[in-house]
């Protein structure tokens, strides 16, 4: 029994896995070529921001995930059949979900930022929160991928020690990336304000608690 159990927990975190590896590269893709596209008067991404969120993202899938604990109902699921893929449906439609709300969610920053809260500030301004929210988005969606059909907030009460330096490690040098000298530079940011940081924020958040409601409400649909 142990080892059907090993073996379901590491197919199970491999699936949470894929689905957060397919989930946070749609909002990077489409905040890479919408402004191109639709020619906003900013660009939002380049190499160096899509190499740093490449640093959350690849530890997080072989690191995060894999210490995942087993979640409760794991031996009380049916056996799998040999020939279902690691991508099924509702993993497939919960990665676009999530995918396309995180897109929202950073599209909605950048034009918040734009229209109301930039002021007579820099136009980094809104380049800089933008990729605050994006950075965010993918640390909240971490939290919701930790379980494919239970909601974050049941996931909390199981710990995980290696989320901590996963958020730790990349919100201190999103910080410094904004604020110190010649790092911001590299970056092309500038400084924000508290308002424009914590939008920021919370336009991350708010897109991802959807999605974690969403999630839940999908697998119960599909697996009914």
């Amino acid at each position: 029994m142990f080892a059907v159990r090993i073996g379901r927990q590491i197919f199970d975190n491999l699936k949470k896995a894929l689905g957060y590896l397919i989930g946070v590269h749609i909002p990077i893709v489409g905040i890479t070529f919408f402004p191109i596209i639709f020619d906003w008067p900013i660009i939002v991404l380049s190499a160096i921001h899509i190499v740093f969120m490449e640093m959350v993202i690849d530890p997080t899938c072989t690191i995060v995930f894999e210490r995942e604990s087993a979640e409760s109902d794991l031996m009380k699921r049916k056996p799998r059949e040999t020939k279902e893929p690691l991508l099924d449906r509702e993993l497939f439609i919960n990665s676009l979900i999530q995918g396309a709300v995180s897109l929202v969610s950073v599209v909605s920053s950048y034009w918040i930022m734009e229209l109301y809260l930039k002021g007579d500030s820099s136009p980094k301004v809104v380049n800089t929160a933008t990729f605050v929210t994006l950075v965010f988005s993918n640390l909240f969606l971490i939290l919701a991928n930790r379980s494919l059909h239970e909601s974050m907030w049941s996931r909390m009460r199981i710990p995980n020690p290696v989320i901590r330096y996963v958020f730790a490690g990349t919100i201190g040098v999103l910080i410094l990336s904004m604020y110190l000298p010649g790092m911001n530079a590299m970056f092309r940011f500038v400084p924000l304000n508290f308002l424009q940081f914590s939008a920021a924020i919370l336009v991350a958040f708010i897109g991802v608690l959807f999605y974690d409601m969403t999630k839940v409400l999908v697998s119960k649909l599909l697996r009914s």
